[in-house]
């Protein structure tokens, strides 16, 4: 990742790198993805999103609508959103693939005006 930062240093948007690879941080046994909170950096690994992982069923719809989810999810962070407490939002945190599949696929309102810079009531 070291070397990621230092070639997209000039790059103006958020880069993030996809990987097939299962990743994971010290505290936890698995992650689907990282961010730097208000940064331009974020992984997300599709190795748990893919449901033959669980069923040994594939389903691509399904896995394209995990990884769109998991992608904006990051993006937020990279925002600087924080995880939301709304269940619809894509902000919601994900602990296992049934909350990935429960959460919304886009930002609830409070999130978005976040975003935008506004202050929500």
């Amino acid at each position: 990742i070291a070397e990621t930062i230092k070639l997209t240093s000039e790059f103006d948007g958020k880069i993030i790198l996809l990987t097939d690879v299962d990743i994971f941080v010290p505290a936890l046994t698995f992650i689907f993805g990282e961010a730097q909170l208000n940064g331009k950096h974020s992984i997300l690994s599709v190795c748990r999103l893919h449901e033959e992982f669980y069923s040994g069923i594939s389903n691509e719809q399904l896995l394209l609508e995990r990884t769109i989810k998991e992608v904006l999810h990051e993006l937020g962070h990279n925002h600087g959103l924080r995880h939301c407490i709304d269940w619809d939002c894509v902000m919601h945190a994900s602990h296992g693939i049934e909350e990935v599949d429960i959460k919304g696929n886009t930002y609830c309102r409070k999130c978005v005006s976040m975003i935008e810079g506004y202050k929500h009531c």
